[in-house]
């Protein structure tokens, strides 16, 4: 199973870059987790296999950075690897790539040859709402954070097991998960209104509430004279 996969996400590769200009969208400290998930098979994949990946971002110069790959397996063995890679001269491993690609924007891979962005979209990772480019090779789908560079989604059919093969981002640094209010103005009017009622009708039971007091202590005065 890792040699599957790290035929996948990993290659050296050719100095080659389509765009213009090379970003990294990425700094020392950044962290990406990713779970491994599959699909569709009728048992589980045979052990030790792949179960969850972690990168740690340690430094970026320009447009080289070093960054270490944690690997964990079902049979709770963690593999770490420090690599480094220069975005200008190619994406050395595909967790990482240049930032704000679009459309018909390509990089290289040694085994893929020229991988050519074909999307663009909204989707949510890690609880928040972003940017995202994709690319189709060899009938595996990458998805990666467009501001960051990052992947954020990997599906593959894994013919060996018979199953579909999903590395999902579950947790990052690099953006926060937020709470957010629905943003409609008439929102924050109804929230005001029903606040200010609340306000009124207490008072008014406060209020009340004293006047019968008051009203049985001088009742109570009368009695004694």
């Amino acid at each position: 199973m890792s040699i599957i996969l790290v035929f996948v996400l990993t290659g050296m590769l050719i100095p080659a870059a389509a765009s213009d200009e090379i970003l990294v969208g990425v700094k020392a400290g950044d962290q990406m987790e990713y779970d491994v998930y599959y699909y569709g098979a009728g048992s589980s994949p045979p052990s030790p296999y792949l179960i969850w990946y972690e990168v740690r971002v340690l430094s970026v110069q320009g447009t080289t950075m070093t960054f270490d790959l944690r690997r964990r397996f079902s049979d709770g063995v963690l593999e770490t690897d420090t690599l480094t890679e220069d975005l200008e001269m190619g994406v050395y491993e595909l967790f990482i790539i240049p930032a704000n690609l679009s459309a018909g924007d390509v990089f290289s891979h040694e085994g893929y040859g020229f991988v050519t962005i074909n999307g663009v979209e909204e989707k949510t990772y890690a609880g928040v709402r972003r940017t995202v480019v994709k690319a189709n090779v060899a009938n595996i789908s990458f998805i990666w954070d467009r501001n960051a560079g990052v992947l954020v989604d990997l599906l593959l059919f894994n013919e060996i097991f018979e199953a579909y093969m999903n590395v999902e981002l579950i947790g990052t640094n690099i953006w926060q998960a937020q709470f957010s209010l629905p943003i409609d103005p008439i929102f924050y009017v109804i929230v005001i209104l029903v606040m200010v009622m609340v306000v009124v009708v207490v008072f008014f039971a406060i209020n009340r509430s004293r006047k019968r007091t008051g009203r049985k202590k001088k009742r109570v005065g009368r009695r004694k004279k």
